[in-house]
């Protein structure tokens, strides 16, 4: 599988070929679609229980070569699936003992976000950066970092041209959010270690503005029964033909409020358009909250390491 997964991300061209080779003739093909693409599809859906969670481990050691392959508009839907489903792996990339060191690269951004805090505070957010890193791959970490200093990203997308950028980082993002579900499903403390990271680095704050460029905030308006279906990252990875902008801007929109609230009204308040602000309050009362708070029951009912607390309510209200 490992070798399967680099071949697919470095190798395979997704240039067209109208003369199929002989072994594709009995298998209907799409129009321009890459020769490869029937046989890896239908090869990764026929997988067993067992072969699918050896796909996912072989996913996440090529991480970096499937987020590449984000940028590829044939790959992209396949490279996302590879992701997600190594994210929803519930083990961490190394075991509770190794001794891990901070990435050379996040060291460097550590010393600034640490500058102003006391002893205890800077050892709290070094310990919660090694949570992160127990889960995340390198590579993911890193394009995070990047984005906050990516100024010149949304005056070159104002315009609404190329979605290669905005689709790559939103897609992403919900493996990020992926990871982070895993962390927590395993220990619910993981939740404010990968938090702090994200708080620090800015990726919350920047996916939203991201999101709000491809999303008609003031005009999204969901009946309650697509609702579902709108905010599911599996609707996604169900068909290619679903990955729209708009859709998985308006997906990423939601999964960040979900996730992070606290971040998202820090957004809301400090950095959302005014044009905008009362639309995006509009829409999170009326599309995201009880939908969040549906989800968040779950997730409580089913974390570990919660002790003996109860916690109950209502999504009527």
């Amino acid at each position: 599988f490992n070798q399967l997964l680099y071949s697919f991300a470095s190798n395979f061209s997704s240039e067209t070929n109208d003369e199929k080779p002989r072994w594709l003739h009995s298998i209907e093909t799409e129009e321009a679609s890459p020769v490869w693409m029937p046989r890896m599809t239908s090869c990764v859906s026929c997988l067993s229980e067992s072969s699918t969670t050896l796909l996912s481990a072989a996913s996440r050691q090529r991480s970096k070569e499937l987020t590449a392959a984000l940028f590829d508009t044939k790959k992209r839907w396949l490279a996302f699936r590879f992701l997600y489903q190594a994210a929803g792996l519930d083990t961490p990339m190394f075991a509770e003992d190794d001794e891990l060191d901070v990435y050379e690269g996040t060291t460097a951004l550590l010393n600034i976000w640490k500058k102003d805090l006391i002893e205890e505070e800077a050892e709290e957010l070094e310990d919660d950066i090694l949570i992160v890193q127990e889960w995340l791959p390198e590579n993911i970490m890193v394009e995070l970092e990047s984005w906050s200093d990516d100024d010149e990203y949304f005056l070159n997308e104002e315009d609404h041209g190329d979605e290669t950028v905005p689709m790559h980082r939103m897609l992403t993002w919900l493996t990020v959010l992926k990871y982070l579900d895993s962390a927590a499903n395993r220990d619910a403390r993981n939740r404010s270690g990968f938090a702090s990271y994200i708080q620090h680095c800015g990726a919350a704050r920047f996916i939203l503005n991201a999101a709000l460029l491809h999303v008609p905030i003031d005009t999204v308006t969901l009946k309650t029964s697509s609702v579902e279906n709108f905010f599911q990252v599996e609707a996604l990875l169900n068909g290619e033909n679903e990955l729209g902008i708009v859709k998985l801007a308006g997906l990423v929109f939601f999964r960040t409020v979900e996730v992070f609230p606290t971040m998202s009204k820090t957004w809301w308040e400090e950095e959302c358009p005014k044009s905008l602000s009362n639309a995006v309050s509009k829409f999170v009362q009326a599309n995201v909250s009880h939908e969040t708070l549906q989800r968040e029951l779950v997730r409580i009912d089913r974390a570990t390491n919660v002790g003996e607390m109860a916690v109950s309510g209502s999504t009527v209200s």
